[in-house]
């Protein structure tokens, strides 16, 4: 399936921000469950990519899941790890042999949990995990994975599954075929459908396991740390700086909610506001009946209604542009490619 439309919102998302939040904010008029599925696409698994990833990564990715050739998800979130990410279980450890990225779900704890697009459609995820090297693969050490100069920070120590833990990562790991639902499932991917819920049922959320599924080792998304042949790891940014970057791409979806929230409250009050207008009730006698809206009871419903709208209309642009300047100043500061000292910069901006 694909859309044949004359925009694209990955394309806004990436170019155009305002414009994009305003498409979810229309489309929350006439199903929220579109409008999440649409956040999960493009928000979170599409951006991702974009702002995770080189330009390899967008070649790669960009047109497919822009025009929903390529349906995916955002695999952050585990059973036993929400807000805490840095918490997270699941692993990517690099192979040397086959260069290549070993993704394992160690335990229960660690299943992937209550991912949008994840029971039904989505072909490929966002996985966040830990990236696991082995220590003869110097983190410092061994040659340059990038055109930086090796980090000087002393690597992660050993630790007791004899790798080298470098921290939660985002790699692109396909989960099935190109058909969707079970029979789609690639070898080593166990989706969970997470059932009927209170509300949004058009969104398949689910849950996933990965049994030692293999990909290649270029599936890191690797704007910030890059592993080059043989697991040698090196990063622009030290591990904190590096942490926020990642879990910034939280930040877009959370935008994207707060203006559907506020779009559905404009659509509400302008129904109930229109309504009592035209919806006339009693009046003196021998005379016409009156308009609800006249009686001071219902103004009193509605009206404190029609101003925290207007206020959160205000608030949510105000939101927008703030996230938008915020987008703009990493990608200045911290684009692939970026000469050294404007990295440097970027990360004593950051606190580190």
């Amino acid at each position: 399936m694909s859309f044949s439309i004359s925009y694209h919102p990955l394309r806004l998302f990436d170019t155009d921000i305002p414009s994009y939040f305003y498409l979810g904010e229309l489309l929350a008029l006439v199903d929220l469950s579109a409008t999440i599925k649409l956040g999960v696409q493009y928000s979170l698994w599409g951006g991702s990519v974009l702002n995770l990833g080189t330009a390899r990564h967008r070649a790669a990715y960009a047109d497919r899941i822009d025009d929903f050739r390529l349906p995916g998800c955002f695999a952050m979130t585990e059973l036993g790890h929400g807000s805490n990410v840095a918490g997270l279980r699941t692993e990517a450890v690099y192979d040397a042999g086959t260069d290549e990225w070993v993704i394992t779900t160690p335990d229960d704890g660690a299943l992937k949990w209550w991912i949008g697009n994840a029971a039904e459609d989505g072909q490929a995820a966002t996985v966040f995990a830990r990236l696991k090297v082995p220590p003869t693969a110097p983190g410092g050490g061994g040659p340059s994975a990038s055109n930086l100069p090796p980090s000087p920070r002393k690597p992660p120590p050993v630790g007791l599954d004899g790798l080298v833990d470098h921290g939660v990562h985002a790699f692109v790991v396909p989960l099935r075929d190109g058909r969707p639902g079970p029979a789609g499932l690639l070898p080593g991917v166990e989706v969970i459908d997470c059932g009927v819920k209170v509300g949004l049922q058009g969104v398949d959320n689910g849950a996933l396991r990965f049994s030692r599924v293999r990909v290649p080792r270029g599936n890191l998304l690797d704007r910030f740390a890059q592993v080059g042949p043989g697991g040698a790891y090196t990063s622009s940014r030290s591990p904190s700086p590096r942490f926020a970057a990642t879990l910034g791409e939280l930040t877009g979806g959370r935008v994207g909610l707060a203006g559907a929230s506020v779009s559905v409250l404009k659509g509400a009050i302008t129904i109930a506001i229109r309504y009592a207008a035209t919806r006339t009730q009693f009046g003196p006698p021998g005379g016409p009946e009156v308009a609800v809206l006249d009686y001071p009871s219902q103004q009193g419903k509605l009206v404190p209604l029609l101003a925290t709208a207007y206020a959160l209309h205000f608030a949510t642009r105000a939101l927008v542009a703030s996230y938008e300047a915020s987008k703009a100043a990493s990608k200045a500061a911290g684009a692939p490619g970026a000469s050294p000292a404007s990295l440097a910069a970027a990360e004593a901006a950051a606190g580190e």
